[in-house]
């Protein structure tokens, strides 16, 4: 595994909807002709203001919110396909846009660690992010 680039976008959560900021970022990322799917991290918990279909809907590609909650995801999110997968005999719940219950236990089998239930570029992510956070605090 290689980590080929980083990008960070520093949004208010507080704001009605941050989606606008997060799709401008993922567009303009030197590796987004790269991208096949968005993963987004349950670090942060729920997605406040962001709306997987409208992030979809602006990258024009798929979108999995991975999350531990399932009514959160249903609330923000009523055009997505909310479902449990299964990895290494754990469940997760994941909220997704472009992308069947088969494409997600897919893609999960390929990034996830043999004892992971987070795919390793997300779990990279959340310690870039928790660094971040705890280096430069707001």
């Amino acid at each position: 595994m290689w980590l080929d680039g980083v990008s960070v976008c520093v949004a208010d959560t507080k704001t009605e909807n941050y989606t606008v900021d997060a799709s401008k970022l993922i567009r303009t990322c030197k590796q987004f002709s790269q991208l096949h799917v968005i993963l987004l991290s349950p670090r942060f918990g729920p997605l406040g203001g962001m709306s997987i279909s409208d992030l979809a809907g602006r990258v024009k590609l798929p979108v999995i919110a991975i999350s531990k909650v399932r009514k959160s995801l249903r609330r923000v999110n009523r055009r997505s396909d909310s479902f449990d997968i299964s990895i290494a005999g754990k469940h997760v719940t994941v909220s997704t846009v472009g992308v069947e219950r088969k494409g997600a236990e897919s893609l999960y089998r390929i990034g996830c660690s043999p004892y992971g239930i987070v795919p390793e570029a997300v779990r990279v992510a959340d310690l870039l992010a928790e660094e971040l956070d705890r280096t430069f605090p707001k």
